[in-house]
């Protein structure tokens, strides 16, 4: 039946030249689930129709190897999961047809993916969660992922990204600006350079984090509901402008601004 053809046809390229570890060879799916699931398995609309899966969640499956590009041929999919394996390689431009995907989540904590965030994914426009930290990628932080207007959960951090955070304009297109539902940006320990974007003051925000970046300019008023998830904002490489806002500066940060040098007139 049509599991034959997935374990034929799909399943190879996890298991042997790509991502390979405990999960599989499949006869159905699990167990069916909602969108909202996150308990580990694939779960599908139908049993017997290995490309109805609508989640894959194997976060610390041991898979190894590279992402097989044919995973983006299982357009059904919604949620991906594949943080906590050894991977390595690139992210395949073919999951881009995955237009559905509301979360994909590809964290280290094992995983060494390099390259760059591929342009090509501004087109999974449903997508609410993108976690790609703790990898080796570089690049810049697409501006063409202004696309995403259902974005609530974004973690970048702990990766080798430069050039500026998505701001008012850039490049034809407004990232922080197109993602009214954002509450969570984490991007810190890379080299992004230019200012915190004023957009994110617009935002109703519960994590946001640049620490340990190059970053430069004033922090604009930010509406963040701890501004201590801003936490060494100002010490070792990034540098903002004096005065800080008052709450940030007089609550959260060892050295007020400057780069660590101290000094400034804050300002509430």
């Amino acid at each position: 039946g049509s599991w034959a053809f997935f374990n034929a046809f799909v399943w190879p390229h996890l298991k042997d030249g790509h991502a390979q570890g405990a999960v599989g060879p499949f006869d159905d799916c699990p167990a069916q689930a909602s969108e909202g699931s996150s308990s580990f398995g694939l779960y599908c609309t139908d049993f017997d129709d290995p490309f109805a899966v609508t989640l894959a969640i194997l976060s610390g499956a041991n898979l190894t190897g590279t992402i097989p590009p044919a995973l983006g041929n299982m357009t059904s999919l919604l949620h991906v999961d594949i943080s906590s394996n050894a991977l390595h390689g690139t992210l395949p431009v073919a999951l881009s047809k995955l237009t559905a995907l509301f979360r994909f989540h590809v964290s280290g904590n094992g995983n060494a993916l390099s390259g760059t965030l591929p342009t090509q994914y501004a087109a999974w426009s449903s997508i609410r969660s993108f976690k790609a930290d703790a990898n080796a990628f570089g690049g810049t932080l697409p501006t063409e992922y202004a696309a995403w207007p259902q974005l609530n959960q974004m973690a970048i951090e702990n990766n080798q990204l430069h050039g500026t955070l998505p701001a008012s304009g850039s490049s034809g297109a407004n990232a922080a600006a197109a993602w009214p539902a954002i509450e969570w940006f984490t991007a810190h320990n890379n080299a992004f350079t230019g200012g915190i974007p004023s957009d994110f003051a617009a935002r109703r925000m519960s994590v946001l984090r640049v620490d340990r970046n190059l970053l430069t300019g004033r922090v604009p008023p930010l509406n963040v509901s701890s501004l201590c998830t801003l936490v060494d904002a100002t010490n070792a490489t990034n540098a903002f402008d004096c005065p800080l806002p008052l709450a940030l500066s007089a609550t959260c940060l060892p050295t007020p601004c400057g780069g660590g040098g101290g000094g400034g007139t804050r300002h509430a």
